[in-house]
């Protein structure tokens, strides 16, 4: 080999191992910024959710302090956790639940770890409201493009539905992100006179209709034009969610 050549490989080693120096303080400074953010970021992932449980309830908490947030919440709302057959857990709180998206349909498992470090899958959270009385149930399932996370409130009835809200998706501006706009969302508030379960007491939920014209259907509402897969996934995942609750709903009505 001659000099030239010794030169040549000893630049391209100089080279690589430039890029790989490099490569590795990044990927340190990276993780390192990660780790700092952390805690902000799990602190505003946590406030947004509460302002979504009061926007379910149709109390707007947008313009307020994260202090002014907090006083809001805890005067409108109280977190309880309840098991399989429907009966509230007082020596539970919702922050031991450890909330698991299935990835393959959007629905979120609830778990409790145990004392033999397993994990038990068979409590449920629900938030408990006053002024409007009521209860709200997180929801979550797939769209057309994402899994949809949001709440689903309804009133003291265990019937009337109070609202809906999604703080999570990835649909369609125009067309499945439609589920976030106003005209959506009123048409689950308590004055519609919509219903989740029929006069034989059986648990039907909500059907969003694309045909629309759903005035006067106390168990339907007006779907989106041109989002057929996300109301369809709606539809779909409020009915699955609420069977979780229903011991809850029909136990105590």
């Amino acid at each position: 080999m001659s000099n030239q050549e010794r030169r040549d490989m000893l630049d391209k080693i100089k080279s690589i191992q430039f890029v790989m120096i490099v490569s590795f303080c990044s990927s340190l400074i990276l993780a390192f910024v990660a780790m700092s953010l952390k805690p902000s970021i799990d602190k505003n992932i946590i406030l947004d959710k509460k302002k979504s449980i009061l926007k379910s309830i149709d109390i707007d908490a947008s313009n307020l302090s994260d202090s002014e947030l907090d006083d809001k919440y805890n005067s409108h709302i109280q977190e309880l956790v309840i098991n399989k057959s429907g009966d509230i857990i007082n020596d539970i709180n919702l922050s031991d639940i450890v909330w698991i998206e299935n990835k393959s349909n959007g629905s979120t498992n609830y778990m409790l770890e145990s004392d033999s470090d397993t994990y038990i899958n068979e409590f449920f959270p629900i938030y408990k409201t006053n002024n409007p009385n009521g209860y709200i149930i997180p929801i979550s399932g797939k769209g057309l493009w994402s899994t949809m996370k949001g709440y689903f409130a309804i009133g003291e009835d265990k019937n009337s539905t109070l609202g809906i809200v999604f703080y999570e998706h990835g649909e369609t501006p125009g067309l499945g992100a439609e589920v976030d706009k106003p005209w959506f969302q009123k048409q689950f508030k308590i004055d519609m006179g919509k219903k989740i379960f029929n006069s034989e007491n059986e648990l039907v939920s909500i059907y969003i209709n694309k045909k629309k014209q759903t005035s006067e259907k106390p168990h339907e509402v007006d779907g989106i034009t041109g989002a057929t897969v996300t109301s369809d996934g709606v539809t779909k995942f409020l009915k699955r969610d609420l069977e979780r609750y229903k011991n809850f709903l029909i136990g105590q009505r």
